[in-house]
């Protein structure tokens, strides 16, 4: 099918994405627009899970000194921090090692996780103390000129199910846009 009759079969589709290019192309803004990521975040943080169907968020700046991801900025305040090994055995440490995105339909999942790879699991401890319940998640790079500097996490979909290929797409994207304009604050934290 040629790129006419797509746009004449499916208008509903190619009004949702000028929707979604638009807000993109606002939130890019605001983003190039500071210089700090801590200001940004608490401000850019609803739109940003809007655009990508989220319900809560983490990003993980790697450390400097020790093999692990430390949470800089995350929704909820049932935990002051976050830390994860960057190893195979936790998803963001997991993403962060690999430098592959990863698309997770329910984190609970053992076999999906197995798929993986046969030591990651998921840690069920911050659910359990946060009341919160995980399940779909986004994980993507944040890196600049292939220097990795963290990972954002992307916790349930808004609606429930699964992200989709797009979502995820628009992740990556957007990991790419926080790595190349806070490259310099992300760079590491001192422990």
């Amino acid at each position: 099918m040629s790129n006419e009759a797509q746009r004449k079969a499916n208008p509903e589709q190619l009004k949702r994405q000028l929707e979604f290019q638009i807000r993109l192309n606002t939130l890019i803004q605001r983003i190039q627009e500071t210089e700090s990521f801590s200001e940004v975040m608490p401000e850019i943080e609803r739109d940003l899970l809007s655009l990508l169907n989220g319900e809560r968020i983490t990003v993980y700046q790697r450390s400097r000194t020790n093999p692990e991801l430390v949470s800089k900025y995350k929704s909820g305040d049932e935990f002051k921090e976050i830390r994860v090994a960057l190893s195979t055995s936790s998803i963001s440490g997991y993403v962060g090692l690999s430098q592959k995105p990863l698309r997770i339909a329910d984190v609970y999942d053992t076999a999906e996780l197995n798929t993986i790879h046969t030591n990651l699991h998921f840690d069920k401890s911050y659910d359990l103390k946060s009341g919160f319940r995980s399940q779909a998640m986004l994980v993507v790079l944040i890196k600049s000129k292939d220097v990795l500097f963290g990972v954002m996490q992307v916790l349930n979909r808004l609606g429930g199910g699964a992200f989709s290929d797009m979502e995820l797409r628009n992740a990556v994207k957007i990991g790419l846009l926080l790595g190349n304009q806070f490259r310099y604050e992300l760079g590491g934290t001192r422990d």
